[in-house]
């Protein structure tokens, strides 16, 4: 009898975005609030430097705010996931992250570099990613994203309906970062991803946006 596949929406993952928009939230939506000499409550008395953990350029954001939670799609999560960016220092950072796609769940590890820049920075990275399958289906016909069944399955997986994915890749991105304002510390990301799965050696380009808040 052919198994109900689990979506990988169904328990950890919602839970996981559900705590990164309410963390987001409380961080963005928090006011600045100074009591001056006549005991009178001001909120957002002016934009300062020390009250948004504002920069001059994108190396100065690294090293004032260095610990990072997001959402990223596509790339190296299969259709998308949560992720998170720790700055070790203001080149070099650790990232994490978890996700899925259809009928599969992912986890991620990577190392990036980042090069010099102000608002706008390159960066090189690359990493280890996890790919397994949730349950075990009669065959696998169709997948999500689709260069999944197109390069990186076999035909024995397909047919045998589950699987297990070694993947490494190599990434080249850019760094856009938010430096001052209540919006300081928000970071746009946008990747090129070359996905190789170590037990074929076949290749998978593809793209990644992601979204990051640092604190």
């Amino acid at each position: 009898m052919k198994q109900v596949r689990r979506s990988f929406l169904g328990s950890p993952f919602l839970f996981a975005l559900t705590f990164v928009f309410l963390l987001l939230g409380v961080e963005l939506s928090a006011k600045v609030v100074v009591v001056d000499e006549t005991d009178e409550i001001v909120v957002n008395p002016g934009k300062s430097r020390s009250a948004f953990k504002e920069a001059k350029d994108g190396v100065e954001m690294r090293k004032n705010r260095r610990f990072g939670v997001g959402l990223q799609a596509a790339g190296a999560l299969g259709f998308g996931g949560a992720i998170m960016d720790l700055n070790f220092t203001p080149q070099w950072s650790f990232g994490a992250g978890f996700g899925g796609g259809e009928g599969f769940q992912t986890f991620k590890l990577e190392g990036r570099y980042v090069l010099t820049g102000d608002w706008l920075m390159p960066y090189f990275a690359f990493g280890y990613a996890n790919w397994t399958s949730i349950g075990k289906a009669d065959r696998i016909s169709r997948t999500n994203p689709s260069y999944l069944g197109e390069k990186l399955l076999t035909e024995t997986e397909k047919n045998e309906g589950e699987y297990k994915k070694h993947l490494i890749y190599p990434s080249f991105g850019l760094q856009f970062m938010q430096l001052t304002g209540e919006w300081a510390g928000f970071s746009l990301l946008a990747e090129f991803t070359a996905l190789i799965d170590l037990g074929g050696f076949v290749a998978a380009p593809t793209g990644t946006l992601s979204a990051l808040y640092y604190f």
